[in-house]
């Protein structure tokens, strides 16, 4: 079974939220009573090859199978789990996690989807 837990991003300040703060919160809550907006990010249950985590809005670099060519994408939810997003590549090919490297995510990073 897949351990479930959060991290947030304090959109106010630009920075995260302390781990032990999320636990304390209400997940399914966007705001906290001081009025400060976070986004909270789901734990995917999976790790890249360097055995880092992979949450929802990381930025990974995925290598395609076969190819040397890396992509990066982002990891986003939906209906039916989490999936990896990449511009401007055919969106059916396996999945290999030896291949998968987080590199940020796109609250830090967001010119590494440029």
């Amino acid at each position: 079974m897949r351990e479930i837990k959060f991290r947030a991003w304090d959109k106010q300040n630009q920075c995260w939220v302390a781990p032990e703060i999320v636990e304390k919160w209400a997940i399914f809550t966007l705001e906290n009573t001081s009025g400060v907006v976070h986004k909270f990010m789901q734990y995917t249950g999976l790790k890249d090859k360097d055995g880092k985590e992979i949450y929802e809005e990381d930025i990974v670099n995925y290598s395609i199978q076969g190819t040397k060519q890396v992509i990066p994408s982002v990891v986003e939810w939906t209906n039916t789990g989490f999936e990896l997003f990449f511009q401007d590549t055919d969106p059916y090919f396996r999945l290999d996690l030896e291949s998968v490297e987080v590199i940020g995510n796109i609250y830090e990073n967001p010119e590494l989807l440029v």
